[in-house]
């Protein structure tokens, strides 16, 4: 998994950032969900899948996401998500080395097409 996110990582330097939110979104209308991978403190990994909005999270604005708080009773709180969880990708596509701007708009973007 970690040789899949570096790969991803690599690509990207050069491809993702002008198109991270169209695979993405792309990605979540297809599956009909936002799929998430998550490192927890702890350094464990886990892959939430939003599949309605309002997700309930508020993260920091910067580089690595964390979440910050997340609202009680949100689709959130009822999937686990967790305050100081990192988001490291979304549907696969590793987003730790992208800049925050992109993976907020891919966030954003892909969310709105969910129910």
């Amino acid at each position: 998994n970690d040789a899949k996110i570096l790969q991803t990582a690599a690509v990207c330097n050069t491809t993702c950032e002008d198109s991270l939110d169209d695979m993405v979104v792309e990605k979540t209308i297809s599956t009909k969900q936002l799929e998430v991978e998550f490192e927890l403190p702890d350094g464990s990994v886990r892959v939430i899948r939003f599949t309605r909005r309002p997700l309930g999270l508020d993260f920091n604005r910067h580089m690595p996401i964390t979440m910050k708080h997340v609202r009680p009773g949100s689709h959130a709180d009822n999937l686990g998500v967790e305050q100081g969880w990192r988001i490291r990708s979304l549907h696969g596509y590793a987003v730790t080395q992208l800049a925050f701007q992109d993976v907020y708009r891919a966030l954003r973007e892909s969310s709105e097409h969910l129910q």
